[in-house]
Order: structure tokens, then sequence, then C-alpha cells
């Protein structure tokens, strides 16, 4: 029968406490982060299991931080953010405490390393930012970001599987020549959606060429003349997928100058974007399931991280159904 270890055999083999050890597995201060890594590896080696006695003694996550760089903060999507974060921090019982703060601010004000769990709206984080804050921040989540390069917990929309089910849709309406409005600024989200994009293109054979992608702004009302000149050339496509709510009404407006309907004649459909600063109230309800699914799972990461004996990067996307009608 395999032997099941316990924390005095641990603290032996450690040469510490039966405290210390205690300590350590349960995750609480008071002892030097050199020992707490030594216990924790020769639990791990053990496979140290806490008893079924000890479980009530595990971690409750109560209080959890949630940044947002200001450079981020429009005012429309802010008060949507800000509610929406504190509303599921009383559905769950967490104090979550909404903080801004410019991402440079971000690297400067944590020169120790901060133990309070943290979630990082994290959608135009830099690689190098991430990893920053990655080992500053002991427990933290990363939200709407998903960067491939990097080991570290990321809780983002599938933004593939959206762009992938959008053309989906676009081909069982009967469309077959699709263009795409993008951004001048490529972020890990829209990169994953144009992957999607074109794999969907590829696999339902669709017509779409370089000509068929037009890079403008994000958020102007204003449509420019090099924009206007490119729709116009694109006026025989059958639909249009685009990055933003803006880009989808200015590229709506221009349609209907040229006398085509939306969506009678041409389909145009845009993503969903937690950020957008204007207009996220047209997509309200799947930014508000986006937003929901992601802090139920990020919240569930921070609360399995401050328990685990050694925990290891999880990332999760979150999809969307779309509905065929």
């Amino acid at each position: 029968m395999t032997k099941k270890f316990t924390m005095q055999d641990i603290a032996e083999i450690a040469n510490v406490s039966k405290s210390a050890v205690s300590i350590a597995i349960n995750q609480n201060s008071g002892i030097s982060e050199d020992t707490r890594k030594k216990i924790l590896k020769i639990a791990n080696e053990l496979g140290y299991e806490k008893s079924s006695s000890n479980l009530s003694f595990e971690k409750k996550l109560r209080t959890v931080n949630f940044f947002m760089a200001v450079e981020d903060i429009q005012q429309n999507n802010f008060f949507f953010l800000r509610d929406a974060v504190e509303k599921k921090g009383k559905q769950l019982g967490i104090n979550i405490s909404f903080k801004l703060l410019p991402e440079n601010k971000l690297i400067y004000q944590t020169e120790a390393i901060c133990h309070k769990p943290s979630i990082f709206l994290a959608t135009n984080f830099s690689s190098k930012l991430v990893k920053i804050l990655q080992a500053k921040f002991k427990y933290c989540v990363f939200l709407d970001i998903n960067l491939a390069t990097i080991a570290a917990n990321f809780v983002a929309m599938d933004n593939f599987q959206e762009a992938y089910s959008i053309v989906e849709y676009f081909y069982k309406k009967g469309c077959r020549k699709v263009g795409y409005l993008g951004a001048r600024t490529l972020n890990g989200n829209f990169a994953e959606r144009r992957y999607g994009f074109n794999s969907a293109i590829s696999d339902f054979n669709l017509s779409f060429s370089s000509s068929d992608f037009i890079v403008g702004s994000l958020s102007n009302e204003v449509i420019d003349s090099q924009e206007i000149a490119q729709i116009r050339k694109m006026r025989a496509l059958d639909a249009f997928l685009c990055e933003s709510n803006c880009q989808a009404l200015r590229l709506t407006k221009e349609l209907q100058i040229l006398n085509l309907s939306v969506p009678n004649d041409v389909i145009v459909v845009e993503f969903t974007n937690l950020l957008d600063s204007k207009y996220w109230f047209l997509n309200t309800a799947k930014n508000q399931y986006f937003l929901d699914r992601m802090l139920n799972q990020a919240i569930s990461q921070l609360q399995n991280m401050i328990n685990a004996v050694n925990w290891r990067p999880q990332r999760s996307l979150v999809s969307w159904e779309l509905t065929f009608s």
C-alpha cells in the first residue's frame, strides 16, 4: 500500500517546522519565498495531498483587484465594465476593487511581489508588459487576451471561433464574395480573428483577395476619402466583416449612399469588443455574455491558484454560439 505522506514528513525532510509546512501549503504569509519554494517542491515530489479533514482550512478567495489601464478608458465602456465587475463580485461574495492605473505605473508602482489576487483587463497589453506583471503579481489572470508565446493565466474570447462562425454564417446566407474592415494596429485578438477568417474563407471556398481588405480607424465616425474609394471598388461584395461597431456604421452609411440595402443587398457584421469606445451598447448582450463568462473563469482560476501546491499557467477561451436564421 502506497504511503500517504504527512506535513510532519515534509517538515523532517525540509528541516523546517510543521507550522512552516502548513503556512507554505495553505499559501499564507510568514515564511521566506525560498523556504516556501523548498517546501512545495518536496510536497510535490512526495505526492502530498491534503486530507479531507484539512479541506476546511483551504483559503477562500475574498478580495480581488481588477486593473484597467487608463489608456483604455472611454466614457461609454467604463461604466459598463465597472458595474459588471462589481455586480459579479457581489454575486460571488467577493470584494472586487476596480482600479485605474496607466500601463507605465502598473510596472513602476509594484516594486515588491504582490500577493493579492488580481485580474488585468489586458486587451492591448504587450508581451513585455504581461511578463513584467506576471513576475510582480503572484496570483494574476489576464483578461481578454491570449498570447500564444507566453505561459500565463489567460482568459479570452475565442476570437478564431467567432470569426470562423461569422464566415460560415455568410456562406449559409448565400454570400460568396466577402470583404474585411480591419484595424490599423494589430493586437492578439485581431490577429486571431484574421486567422479564423482566412481559415473559413479557405474551407468554404469563398472569394477574398487583398483588394477586399480595408484598414481604417476603429472609432472615427467620419469616413475618409481613401476609405470611400476602397468601399466603392468593393460594392459588388456580398458581405463585410468589421473589426468594430464604428467601422460597421461607417460602412453601412456609405453602402446606403451607393443605394445598397443592409442586410438585404449586403450583410455587415461586426466583432465583439469590450473596449469599443463607442457604440458598445449595440452589442450589449454579447458584451455582457463574454464579460460574465470570462470573469467567472478568471475568478475560478484565482481560487484554484491560491490553494494549489504547484500551479501551472492555464489559458481558457470563451466561445459564442452564432445562431443561423
